[in-house]
């Protein structure tokens, strides 16, 4: 018995060193000594898995155990160990170590203080390894701040995130998506937990199978996931969704994309919108140039398809721009519109109404079984147009000259039917407007001074290029410059200057005729009101500007003149308006109505090259003509042949008997101003005086002139006035 108490202590210790040892951590007493030193009186043989120590090295001094600490926690343990020995609680502290071979560790002890007998402070704990524990409370921290981050993120991401996956069977679900997600497609996050069909079933009819095409490709491929499709939002109607997405296969075989959708709509309206305006005459919102290139070069594959015609129409109102001028661009642009809508109306499905430019319209027609087709259709055109349209309380009516180029005949490719489209338009125009003309042989012709002489007068118009000399025309009797005829020129940037013999006809044949008169008109106003501006007798100066019969048969008629006349204001009676008799013989009402309104503004007549046509006197005793001019060609030789200057004499002395005034033309030296003096003409011009100048160099000849009068034919005995 004796013996078993003996033995019992060692046992004891035997027991309790075995159980220790056994155990997942380390067990120990700390020793807190009064100097402050530490030693560890016991300590379990796990000190070496958690310290790398054995139970020896921190018996006596256990400052190679606290050396293990890492230095962030060091000082926090010593305060929490000094704390429990000041108050006698529990110590509990979890912190970092540095093992010597498997680095920074995680460790918790457990404590309790007890008085030694003599008087210091012992502690009996447990030490465990809790690296695991704590790798796994940040794992699990890091997760919930990332997520959060991620609903933060959610809040204010413009679409709504989501994850989605596909299971083996095909079947999709929507394991998490952000709250926004009803703001954008009008769904529940947790109704498309289980299964999405809530937010498939509004997708719109026309693109869901665009939406599951690109989703099975996407699970196929493990490629990135972007569509756009149209979705019915319970609350905004129609929206347009663009959806992206990555995959990831999943361990089990499933897919599973991370992805954001988001409302596309408003850009899906712009982009519709810039597209439209990109294809579209933004006043009349018809198709302009690019898309009716476009659906003219499918519709020539169609039509070769099917062998059918294919017709072009050039369509240019007549008279739009005095119209525009009298009215406003307002009341311009309203008719516009009226006539595109017009043209529309009076179209078949297929065929294509354009505006590609300020007056300028084309139609295509499409499938025509036949020329007859395309013709009665035109006039359909033709009087759709003509009707009034009503601009506030004015009733404005209308014309058009309309071009016509039919593919195969014409040509086969797009851009040759608009050009031979729009040559057969100038040929309409030019030929009396109102009506509608074929490519042919006319507008051949037309095409190929485009491609040389009319090209370069348009753009000589555009440069400014038409230039208007002037030629004096002096009173016999008195050798001063009461009058000068304006002559238009055109210096070409490689010809030099190009004789109005040359490009006139070119012009009247191509209609640039009325926009080179116009030229004329304007330059002569703004040079006559110099000349009268610096003459201080009293006596109206003119300047005499020539007018087409191109012109004056024109549908705009003189209005482009009177307009700017009236714009100028007072500037008529120091014009004169000069014609050739040609023009008289067709007797049509529209040239007498001119007549009538430019004489009545101011402007007086003359009647060119008198003698060289159909001369009659019922036309010079019909007409008012103030002015009649001897053609050059009496002029010429009326002093050597007695017929010429027979013929000069008896158109004078008519002249004198209807009360008109004579200018003879081309006169070159003195003896021909003194026979045409004897015999009382009034005027002369021509190279005796001047040869035709440019503006300003005329108006230092006729301020000179003012000084000092030319000379006055020595036979002359007879004295006009103006």
């Amino acid at each position: 018995m004796h013996k078993r108490e003996d033995q019992f202590p060692y046992e004891r210790e035997h027991e309790i060193g075995a159980l220790s040892d056994a155990l997942p951590g380390m067990v120990a007493s700390f020793h807190l000594r009064a100097d402050g030193s530490i030693c560890m009186p016991y300590v379990s043989l796990r000190i070496w898995e958690l310290f790398g120590l054995h139970p020896q090295d921190v018996v006596v001094d256990a400052r190679p155990l606290l050396a293990r600490s890492h230095p962030d926690d060091i000082r926090r343990v010593r305060e929490s160990a000094v704390k429990s020995a000041r108050t006698m609680t529990p110590w509990h502290e979890e912190c970092r170590i540095v093992h010597p071979t498997r680095g920074e560790r995680w460790i918790e002890g457990h404590s309790n203080p007890r008085t030694h007998p003599q008087g210091c402070v012992i502690w009996y704990g447990f030490v465990h390894d809790i690296t695991e524990r704590k790798q796994a409370q940040i794992a699990v921290r890091e997760r919930q701040e990332f997520q959060q981050r991620v609903v933060k993120f959610a809040e204010v991401a413009p679409g709504a995130l989501f994850t989605l996956r596909c299971n083996r069977d095909g079947q999709l679900s929507m394991p998490w998506a952000a709250d926004k997600l009803v703001e954008v497609v009008g769904c529940w996050p947790e109704d498309a937990r289980q299964d999405i069909s809530a937010l498939t079933a509004c997708i719109h009819s026309g693109d869901v199978d665009t939406w599951h095409h690109a989703a099975t490709v996407s699970a196929q491929t493990l490629l990135h996931w972007h569509c756009e499709f149209r979705l019915a939002h319970p609350i905004h109607g129609e929206v347009w969704i663009e959806w992206r997405a990555n995959p990831a296969r999943e361990s089990q075989g499933s897919v599973l994309w991370h992805g954001f959708m988001y409302d596309v709509t408003e850009r899906k309206s712009n982009e519709h919108q810039l597209m439209f305006m990109a294809h579209h005459d933004t006043l009349t919102g018809l198709p302009n140039r690019v898309l009716l290139t476009d659906r003219m070069q499918q519709a020539i594959v169609q039509s070769h398809r099917t062998g059918e015609f294919l017709a072009v129409l050039f369509i240019d109102l007549d008279g739009f721009k005095p119209v525009n001028d009298q009215y406003g661009h307002a009341a311009g642009d309203r008719i516009l519109i009226a006539i595109g809508l017009r043209l529309t109306h009076m179209l078949r499905n297929g065929d294509t109404v354009a505006r590609i430019g300020g007056d300028e319209f084309v139609v295509l027609l499409q499938g025509l079984s036949s020329v007859e087709e395309c013709e009665r259709s035109t006039q359909r055109l033709l009087k759709a147009i003509a009707e009034p349209v009503l601009v506030g309380e004015q009733s404005i009516m209308l014309s058009a000259s309309i071009g016509i180029a039919l593919y195969p005949d014409d040509t086969d490719d797009a851009d040759s039917l608009l050009r031979r489209a729009d040559e057969a338009m100038y040929t309409a125009k030019r030929t009396g407007r109102n009506q509608f003309v074929f490519f042919g042989n006319d507008a051949q012709r037309v095409s190929v001074l485009d491609g040389g002489m009319v090209h370069d007068l348009r753009l000589a118009l555009e440069l400014d290029q038409i230039d208007v000399h002037y030629q004096p025309i002096v009173d016999l009797a008195t050798g001063r410059v009461h009058k000068a005829e304006a002559l238009v020129r055109w210096k070409h940037p490689q010809k030099g200057y190009v004789p109005p013999v040359e490009f006139i006809p070119i012009a009247e044949e191509s209609g640039l005729i009325h926009a080179i008169g116009n030229r004329v008109l304007q330059k002569a106003v703004q040079t006559t009101r110099e000349w009268n501006g610096v003459c201080v007798d009293g006596v109206l100066r003119r300047i005499s500007v020539n007018r087409s019969p191109r012109e004056f048969y024109g549908y705009d008629g003189a209005d482009d003149w009177i307009s700017h006349m009236n714009t100028q204001g007072g500037c008529a009676n120091m014009l004169s308006l000069e014609i050739t008799e040609g023009l008289l013989l067709s007797d049509h009402p529209k040239v007498l109505a001119q007549l009538k309104q430019l004489r009545a503004m101011g402007m007086t007549v003359a009647l060119d090259d008198f003698g060289t046509g159909y001369s009659s006197l019922s036309y010079l005793k019909k007409f008012d003509i103030d002015y009649i001019k001897i053609d050059r060609s009496f002029v010429l030789d009326i002093v050597d042949d007695p017929a010429d200057r027979a013929i000069v004499e008896s158109i004078i002395a008519m002249s004198r008997k209807l009360g008109i005034k004579l200018i003879a033309e081309g006169v070159e030296t003195q003896a021909q101003a003194a026979l045409l003096a004897a015999a009382h003409c009034d005027f002369a011009q021509g190279y005796l005086y001047a040869r035709p100048m440019p503006q300003q160099e005329f108006l230092a000849f006729v301020r000179a002139a003012e000084n000092t009068p030319l000379s006055v034919p020595v036979l002359f005995n007879h004295v006009n006035q103006d």
